[in-house]
């Protein structure tokens, strides 16, 4: 079985849709737009689809959510998609700054170029870890159905996948954010 990462939405949405593979693994968000594809199995975390996600800002520096505010996210669903995720967690919706890796969301801060990050909540270790400025973390609403999703072809070789997946082990489940698959 040959498996392709992607590290940019829009370079895994072009090559699925130029060279179709077997089965699609990623957030929920992005394999939904592929409509040849169904949804096979659908990563759980504590029993739960769905992920809480965080609004960290530098420590005392906590702005209002007037819809000046400018928040950092990681592109996961191009450009449109990731501004109306971020979107939904603010009742004014903010400038959103789109970055592609977790760790490019503190140069966003340092810089002045975002006044917070919008994170899923198993993130926030990870952040503190490489950063040495405390963060105030606002607990936002969880985002449904939002844990990494499985979704697979008609026509594919779907016990050989499944089986697969099933046996991932939990390190690699543990970075997807779930602790066990659900059929």
């Amino acid at each position: 079985m040959d498996v392709t990462v992607f590290g940019r939405h829009n370079d895994f949405a072009e090559q699925t849709r130029k060279n179709p593979p077997d089965a699609l693994l990623g957030p929920y968000q992005c394999i939904i737009p592929f409509k040849e594809y169904s949804v096979r199995m659908e990563g759980m975390y504590g029993g739960e689809k769905r992920e809480r996600y965080l609004l960290m800002t530098p420590a005392g520096e906590r702005k209002e959510d007037d819809g000046r505010m400018t928040v950092g996210a990681v592109d996961i669903l191009g450009k449109d998609e990731t501004e109306s995720f971020v979107a939904r967690f603010f009742s004014t919706p903010p400038s959103v700054r789109r970055v592609i890796r977790v760790e490019d969301l503190l140069p966003l801060l340092t810089f002045g170029m975002a006044d917070a990050i919008l994170v899923p909540e198993r993130f926030a270790v990870f952040i503190d870890q490489m950063s040495s400025v405390p963060f105030d973390r606002r607990e936002m609403d969880y985002a449904p159905r939002n844990t990494v999703t499985l979704a697979a072809k008609p026509s594919g070789p779907w016990r050989e996948i499944r089986n697969a997946v099933r046996e991932m082990p939990d390190e690699l489940k543990s970075l997807f954010g779930i602790d066990r698959w659900e059929e």
